[in-house]
């Protein structure tokens, strides 16, 4: 009976300190990572800025398969956002809330509905190297704070592998030209004839458009004479997310400039270009384009309008998505 009364009070104890801790220990906690990244300041930016970059390095969905997340409307820089479900974490939000070179990048963070803090990742550039300071504050319940210095070490833990895996992808990035499974080369193209039929279009009616375009412009240069010198390709002229449209081309490459009153030429000249070759359906080239913008902003290059897209394979030949074969060429500016 002793021993029990013993434990009894033992245990009474140990409740009464733990709410005496639970109102004595802060509620606000910070945790603070820090690691050198192998690669300059602004290609280090660019994969923290840019969410589909942080997709590839998140700590969070590396160690949580249950975990999907949902994108927004803005992909890229201030009030670019997304949302996600876990099995295992619980839903939430993150978003963008200011971002810049110098200073760096803050975020908001929501667990849930109630609970959820504030993200700071600041830059400062080592010679060819980065140092990454990535700080989170948050506000810990009662009781819940009392735990905090042993759930720190999980959390910290997860941040300093985040910082391991974005070392990694920029290294990838700053070594191979890989982006979001691209590997992007520079090339010169040759100067090239186009001639062409261009028009504002909806992003979902692209496909038609070339569909309906490319067979009128194949007739129009057989009945003149001419000589098709390549594939069947679509130029961009400019991109419009924010009305879901994209001004472009139906174009086929011709031996010779020729006058066609039918149709208009368009003139690439020759030069350099960032190229990729992307295998898949077209509705699913997005995020080739995105890998060799974001290339270009890495190596602060421009690229010249338009933008080509050269059909390799043909889709009544080939029935398997899969193999066809589009080469996306970027001309860069001199």
């Amino acid at each position: 009976m002793k021993i029990l009364r013993y434990i009894s009070y033992v245990l009474l104890a140990l409740i009464v300190l733990f709410i005496v801790l639970a109102f004595v220990l802060p509620t606000e906690q910070r945790i603070t990572t820090t690691k050198t990244i192998e690669g300059p300041q602004l290609m280090v930016f660019n994969a923290i800025n840019d969410l589909r970059a942080q997709e590839d390095w998140s700590p969070f969905k590396e160690a949580d398969p249950t975990m999907a997340w949902t994108m927004g409307d803005k992909l890229v820089g201030t009030g670019a956002s997304y949302t996600w479900i876990s099995d295992n974490q619980g839903d939430g939000s993150y978003r963008i809330v200011e971002s810049n070179l110098e200073s760096g990048i803050k975020t908001e963070v929501k667990f849930g509905e109630k609970r959820g803090g504030k993200g700071t990742i600041s830059l400062n550039p080592k010679g060819e190297s980065t140092e990454v300071n990535w700080t989170f504050e948050f506000k810990a319940g009662r009781f819940t704070n009392v735990l905090m210095p042993i759930l720190k070490v999980g959390m910290k833990n997860s941040f300093k592998k985040g910082l391991e895996n974005l070392n990694a992808l920029v290294k990838t990035r700053k070594n191979e030209g890989e982006y979001y499974g691209y590997s992007i080369n520079q090339e010169v193209i040759p100067l090239k004839y186009y001639v062409t039929k261009r028009s504002e279009v909806s992003q979902d009616k692209v496909q038609q458009f070339y569909a309906s375009n490319l067979g009128y412009l194949f007739t129009t240069i057989q009945n003149a004479g001419a000589e098709m010198s390549g594939k069947p390709s679509g130029l961009i002229y400019n991109f419009k997310p924010q009305e879901s449209k994209v001004d472009i081309a139906a174009g086929i490459p011709i031996s010779d400039e020729v006058n066609l009153e039918e149709v208009p030429l368009e003139i690439i000249e020759a030069g350099k270009a960032a190229q990729l070759d992307f295998y898949g359906d077209y509705k699913d080239i997005q995020t080739a384009h995105a890998a060799i913008q974001a290339c270009l902003s890495d190596r602060e290059l421009i690229h010249n309008w338009p933008i080509i897209e050269e059909y390799v394979t043909d889709p009544s030949v080939e029935k398997d998505p899969a193999k066809w074969l589009t080469v996306i060429s970027y001309p860069i500016a001199n």
